[in-house]
């Protein structure tokens, strides 16, 4: 925010827009760890490790963009 003077939401949304970009134009040469670092067991880990040090949720998806959001369940 600081360094380019915008606020985090617009931040947010052209990251996002890269994101889509990225995946659009190349995503058939990405290929995601889901059995490892992006498993479910990996991510409640994570998920537990951030709750335990203050973090207002204690679900975790992801962190795509740089945002956490806490999703119902």
């Amino acid at each position: 925010m600081t360094k380019y003077c915008w606020p985090q939401s617009a931040i947010s949304q052209i990251t996002h827009e890269v994101v889509l970009y990225i995946n659009k134009a190349w995503g058939h040469l990405l290929q995601f760890d889901f059995n490892g670092v992006l498993s479910p067991q990996a991510m409640t880990q994570y998920a537990a490790a951030l709750y335990a040090h203050g973090a207002p949720t204690h679900t975790i998806i992801g962190f795509l963009d740089c945002t956490i959001l806490q999703l119902a369940g």
